[in-house]
């Protein structure tokens, strides 16, 4: 019974994690349409969003284009995460 509750627990724990890493993105992706903002600004946000949960995690922010221009049909902001280190 107690593996299953803390199974779950862990389980619950990845998802949260997972929306995080989801959400910072999403934001970060946001910021990076503002005409004006740089790289540095959406990584700052990114960071800011990731804090919450990442205490002992490591990631990676990669966007593309690396210099954000004025228009652009896409900006692809990626955050990369061993999400094994979330976990209990």
């Amino acid at each position: 019974m107690f593996l299953i509750f803390f199974a779950c627990l862990d389980f619950v724990r990845y998802n949260l994690v997972r929306n995080v890493i989801t959400h910072s993105a999403y934001e970060g992706a946001r910021a990076a349409i503002v005409p004006g903002n740089t790289t540095s600004d959406v990584k700052q946000i990114i960071r800011r969003k990731m804090a919450p949960i990442a205490g002992g995690m490591e990631y990676t922010v990669r966007i593309d284009p690396a210099e954000l221009p004025t228009n652009s049909n896409e900006i692809r902001v990626t955050i990369n995460v061993d999400i094994s280190q979330g976990g209990f």
